[in-house]
């Protein structure tokens, strides 16, 4: 079948995904696969996003896709607070292990800093746990390194020293969409969507009329949550299939649900997707235009001041000229009636000589014309 289709905004998978991780519902399903001692012992309805945090070097520009703070209650009802660090990845990536490493302990440093600059004396430093954790939506199956010590080549001698960071992962291929459709969990069921991906356009709409059908009751019981579901089953649908197919996906979407009003918001979540993206193409080639019209502003801008200061220089060059001949012209023409005085005619040879001279012979000229013999004796040095 046809691939994706191309030009997508770039980050709408991350986009999907980290709005669907904020419904606790969502995020617990996800903990309760990689985490599970965990997963229901925290206080989800207290969760805390924790602001982005922009790396250093070669991830200068990159942000973490989700960390967030909640409350862990233990076997004795004490609190403590945790985070949970998501990352979503659509291709396997070798440096992830470290990369989940690197934003942890950014997040430790500013913790560090905030301690340094407002513990009372005697506070001890406290460092907040980070479960970091691996959400891979990619159709190939992950290959690339689980944990922080595999992108060490030691020898066994140093394996003690290595350090230990576990990175759990939930890999979409390892799960079929039917197994997804059959977990019970509107979370799971909105990503067998995802998993059937590549699958043939009939297959690819049984899938989502079954996943949408799964999740049709949360339509009534808890509107928000379907909506938020909704938008990332439709998010795939129209983004990741081929344009040719989104009208019987939209019907087939609409089909799976009984409620009229249900089958109205598919349709206006479809038309108010489709405008998102459009404008989000728009502005991405609208903003390419700008930024291309801007430096080619800048440059002809610089052009015409190196074009003006040119300008500037020849126009000082012609009126230092002008002003030279004039006083050149003046000095040749005193020259001239002095000589006529003194003399009763000028040799060819001192009448070229004057033609012929800078201003500063001239000059000094004119002062020895009262001195000379003979006009010739201008022509000595």
């Amino acid at each position: 079948m046809a691939r994706a289709q191309t030009d997508l905004p770039n980050d709408f998978p991350d986009r999907v995904i980290r709005e669907g991780l904020l419904q606790p519902d969502n995020l617990r399903a996800l903990l309760r696969a990689v985490a599970p001692t965990v997963a229901d012992h925290l206080a989800y309805e207290r969760l805390q996003v924790a602001k982005p945090a922009a790396l250093l070097d070669d991830w200068r520009k990159r942000e973490r896709d989700l960390l967030v703070r909640i409350p862990f209650r233990d076997a004795s009802g004490r609190e403590v607070l945790i985070c949970v660090l998501v990352e979503h990845q659509s291709t396997a990536d070798q440096a992830m292990p470290l990369r989940l490493l690197v934003y942890a302990v950014l997040y430790w440093e500013q913790e560090w800093r905030a301690w340094e600059e407002h513990h009372e004396r005697g506070q001890p430093l406290r460092l907040t746990p980070v479960i970091p954790v691996v959400l891979h939506t990619g159709q190939v199956a992950w290959d690339a390194s689980r944990r922080l010590a595999d992108l060490f080549e030691a020898p066994d001698e140093f394996k003690a020293w290595l350090p230990e960071w576990r990175m759990p992962l939930w890999d979409l291929p390892e799960h079929t969409a039917e197994e997804l459709l059959r977990s019970g969990e509107p979370w799971w069921q909105a990503l067998a969507v995802a998993r059937a991906e590549r699958e043939p356009p009939e297959e690819f709409q049984r899938v989502l009329r079954e996943a949408m059908r799964q999740i049709e009751p949360l339509g009534t019981t808890r509107p928000v949550y379907w909506n938020q579901l909704l938008r990332m089953v439709l998010y795939w649908s129209l983004y990741r299939r081929p344009g040719r197919e989104h009208a019987g996906l939209i019907e087939a979407a609409r089909a799976s649900q009984s409620d009229v009003r249900l089958k109205e918001e598919v349709t206006t979540m479809s038309h108010t997707l489709g405008q998102t993206w459009e404008e989000e193409l728009c502005e991405k080639f609208s903003k390419r235009f700008r930024e291309e019209y801007r430096a080619k502003e800048e440059e002809l801008r610089a052009k015409e001041e190196e074009l003006r200061a040119k300008e500037a220089e020849l126009r000082a060059k012609e009126a230092a000229l002008a002003e030279a001949r004039g006083e050149n012209a003046g000095y040749r023409e005193t020259l001239r009636r002095v000589l006529e005085v003194r003399f009763p005619s000028l040799p060819e040879a001192v009448t070229q000589r004057i033609a012929a001279a800078e201003v500063d012979w001239l000059k000094a000229a004119v002062l020895r014309a009262l001195k000379v013999a003979s006009p010739e004796e201008l022509l000595q040095p």
